[in-house]
């Protein structure tokens, strides 16, 4: 603390400002956000020098590392300066961790996820899961309170020499069970819905941001409105007003269970939605290959997988991808005009798909700087259902 002082009496701050510095929370909240901050990205630096298969454990942990540590933060913010500044200070910081996490995730739940789209094994998933919750909490917590020590701001002193807390639950137990169980479901489907177009998906992290804060407004006040089984545990797990198999049921088994829940409704709305769209296609009488852009125009999607058998990662049950993999330069003209016409046999290894103007993707160009994609049979599916829906209408 002392060094604090001497720093900004060093600077003339001090002697203009005349207000001890313990006494002003927001900078010490700055320090303390910033020095996290900035360790974790020398963490992140440091990870990279790991092994490939170890980096996707650690990555989610520093992440995790990262939200647990900074949201010991918001107490001080919403205690001391209310919601003008916490709204804003949530926006920011929501941005931020986006920016920051290099596609890792600091929520648990996501990894739920990855598991029943099947791009992760379930064991894999549980160790994941659990060093999340094991160092990514307990470490960060242990951090806080290690900063705590250096009392930058009184609150910071009287957290450090606090001896119990008190939960954000002020509801029954099935209200605030509720409450978190379709509050992730929202933040779920928030999260995996593509919010802008291909033109404007640089605005796409703000508006996330933006729905994440109102959604955690909505129920800040009840429970807390963590949506993350992590952050939760490191800011009122054992806290006064709540049993540990009370909060484990509202905080972390109702996420879980909410965010399977909303996956499985995402991939049902995703293929109604693809449905519809071949549907209207075909009734318009437009040509395949004009609906393949204007899906991709849309962030919609085909579902492709590469000659070379890469995975271009749809989800199960017709989920959307996270990038376009429909590309006009791809597709290779074949075949005459024939609308409405079905797949024909394979060619070499080439199926012929008839429209107003037809295409055929087929095997790997070997031109520098092409790659075609074999259609899978899902989507032919969905095709034929869309055209027997569009003969009967």
């Amino acid at each position: 603390m002392q060094g604090y002082k001497t720093f900004l009496e060093l600077v003339g701050f001090w002697g203009r400002a005349r207000v001890p510095f313990h006494e002003v929370p927001i900078i010490g909240t700055i320090c303390y956000i910033s020095i996290t901050c900035f360790i974790c990205r020398l963490l992140r630096i440091a990870n990279q020098k790991l092994p490939k298969w170890l980096q996707d454990y650690t990555c989610d942990v520093i992440s995790t590392f990262q939200l647990c540590a900074c949201g010991l933060e918001n107490f001080v913010i919403r205690r001391f300066y209310g919601f003008k500044l916490y709204i804003p200070y949530s926006f920011c910081i929501g941005i931020w961790y986006s920016w920051t996490y290099d596609g890792s995730t600091s929520n648990p739940c996501k990894s739920l996820i990855k598991y029943m789209n099947g791009t992760m094994s379930l064991k894999k998933v549980v160790l994941k899961i659990f060093l999340q919750l094991i160092f990514g909490v307990i470490v960060g917590y242990e951090y806080a309170r290690s900063m705590w020590y250096f009392e930058m701001s009184h609150p910071h002193a009287a957290r450090y020499v606090a001896t119990s807390c008190r939960s954000d639950l002020t509801v029954p137990f099935v209200f605030g069970f509720l409450i978190e169980f379709f509050g992730t479901i929202l933040d779920v489907l928030i999260g995996s819905t593509p919010l802008t177009n291909k033109a404007m998906s640089h605005f796409d992290v703000y508006i996330r941001s933006f729905l994440g804060v109102c959604l955690t407004l909505t129920g800040i006040l009840y429970t807390g409105m963590f949506l993350n089984p992590a952050n939760a545990s490191v800011q009122t797990f054992g806290c006064d007003g709540v049993s540990t198999v009370e909060h484990i049921f509202i905080y972390t088994i109702g996420p879980m269970v909410a965010t399977a829940l909303a996956y499985k409704l995402h991939s049902h709305l995703a293929y109604v939605i693809k449905t519809e769209m071949v549907t209207n296609f075909i009734r318009n009488g437009l040509s395949f290959d004009k609906m393949a852009l204007k899906m991709e125009e849309s962030g919609r999607h085909n579902e492709f997988v590469s000659s070379k058998n890469e995975k271009v990662q749809y989800g199960k049950n017709g989920t959307m991808p996270t990038k376009a993999v429909t590309n006009k330069n791809n597709l290779k003209r074949s075949g005459k005009k024939s609308p409405n016409r079905l797949p024909s046999p394979q060619k070499n290894g080439v199926a012929s798909y008839g429209a107003e103007s037809s295409y055929s993707v087929g095997k790997e160009n070997k031109t520098k700087g092409s790659a075609q994609y074999e259609r899978k049979d899902y989507f032919a599916t969905v095709l034929r259902r869309s055209r027997r829906i569009a003969n009967k209408s």
